[in-house]
């Protein structure tokens, strides 16, 4: 299907016009290696790359390069402009941790008082999470022989974050928040050839499913949007099947599953105000953070800012960490950030390119970059970028993707081969079709960055 376009004459091929125009500045740009044309060449032909190029000529297109040695723009294209970021909002989510966890997450709240272990939670997405070996929380409660006595935290936040779609409850990238979330708020059903009914954990949930034959048109498991009670449809021809689906979580459900795991009773109370609170600490901060990004974990991100909010008040509130983090920290970014969740699931969030660009540059002075690049996915090796932006020998594109319908950005750093570490934001909206093209694209335009700058 032939797309329309303003960028190019009506009576010739965008494509031909592109690659003719590109050739020719890249040929000219090689007789002066060594001059000021060449600066100039690398601009224009950069320019034309992001803003003549087929594949991004449906569609609003942001892209900044920025150098911050030298503090200044290498390019821009709506680097001024509001877009939808989708995941790229974990890049806030990621300098909020590094401003106010420090270097271990807090894993639990406890006191103790005669024969009492009194605990609360913190937001510690890692506590029974079957992807977490340490467990410090478990062991604490599990060794303990006094009696277990959880408060219920005051937590304040929907277990929906603002705009994120109700019908995706279902699914495995939406679980819900909570104020002490256990094993990652969700269920892991397994089954294997010769099974006639599917494994879950935590088994305590093994009691709310029912095994059907394979329907047409029916999800592999299937929950009402207020129950804990499931439907799981064996396929007809049944291979290795792994699929995690949230669980709608409630403080009854919380302490029935911690007792269930335990093996031993856990009653609601509260301590008293004279008895102060200690913080267990829990995973290295640097390892979730490298869980959320990675994988690009939304569970893990919004609970990163719960885990924020534990330390400058007795509510628990990602709402009040981002609005802290924004306010305190973050004044100074070029266009206000409009955010509204950890994790990028709203479509309410709207960032700049250029707002982008300024907060990597700001992150890149919390951590040491060997561990900001190992904690960001890694193109051609790891993360949602391993299949993309590989290195010729060594990795060159450290960032962070975000793609929701229709949307799609990478922000992050790129090392180039003369040694410049550049920042840049490419940011797409409102495209209609397939997202590979534009990820073509884009890498044509980061391994021109790599190899020119």
């Amino acid at each position: 299907m032939k797309r329309k376009s303003t960028a190019f004459p009506a009576d010739r091929p965008k494509s031909l016009d592109y690659l003719w125009f590109t050739l020719a500045v890249v040929l000219l740009s090689t007789q002066f290696s060594c001059s000021p044309q060449l600066v100039l060449s690398k601009k224009i032909v950069l320019k034309q790359m992001v803003s003549r190029s087929p594949d991004f000529a449906d569609h609003f297109t942001g892209f900044v390069l920025y150098d911050p040695e030298t503090k200044t723009y290498l390019a821009e294209q709506n680097g001024d402009k509001y877009f939808t970021p989708a995941s790229n909002t974990k890049l806030f989510t990621y300098y909020s941790g590094l401003r106010l966890l420090g270097d271990s997450i807090p894993a639990l709240k406890y006191a103790e008082a005669n024969d009492t272990l009194f605990f609360t939670g913190t937001g510690d997405p890692t506590f029974l999470h079957p992807d977490f070996e340490y467990q410090p929380a478990f062991e604490l409660l599990s060794d303990s022989t006094k009696a277990l006595i959880w408060q219920p935290e005051n937590y304040k936040d929907p277990v929906f974050g603002p705009g994120w779609s109700w019908d995706d409850y279902l699914y495995y990238y939406q679980p819900e928040r909570a104020g002490l979330p256990m094993y990652g708020n969700f269920i892991r059903f397994s089954m294997f050839p010769g099974d006639t009914m599917p494994k879950v954990n935590p088994p305590f949930f093994q009691q709310f499913v029912e095994a059907r034959p394979f329907e047409k048109q029916r999800t592999l498991v299937e929950r009402d949007l207020s129950y804990n009670s499931y439907l799981f449809f064996t396929p007809e021809k049944l291979d290795t099947i792994e699929r995690d689906v949230p669980f709608k979580y409630s403080f009854s459900l919380g302490r029935e599953l911690l007792q269930d795991t335990l093996k031993k009773p856990v009653v609601f109370g509260y301590k008293p105000d004279s008895l102060p609170w200690k913080t267990l600490k829990g995973y290295p901060s640097q390892k979730v953070y490298q869980a959320m990004l990675w994988p690009s974990d939304n569970f893990i991100a919004e609970q990163i800012l719960v885990m924020c909010s534990s330390g400058f008040g007795d509510t628990l509130s990602g709402n009040n960490a981002l609005w802290f983090v924004k306010n305190k920290y973050l004044n100074d970014l070029p266009d206000a950030p409009v955010w509204h969740d950890g994790s990028g699931l709203s479509r309410y969030n709207m960032f700049t390119p250029r707002s982008l660009v300024a907060l990597l540059e700001e992150t890149s002075t919390l951590v040491e970059q060997k561990e900001l690049f190992r904690t960001l996915a890694i193109g051609g090796q790891a993360g949602t970028i391993r299949r993309w932006y590989a290195g010729e020998t060594e990795p060159y594109v450290f960032a962070k993707t975000g793609t929701l319908s229709g949307v799609h950005s990478l922000s992050g750093f790129i090392k180039t081969n003369s040694g410049k570490v550049l920042i840049f934001s490419f940011m797409h909206n409102n495209y209609p079709g397939f997202t590979n093209p534009i990820r073509e694209q884009m890498q044509e335009v980061l391994e021109f960055i790599r190899d020119r700058y």
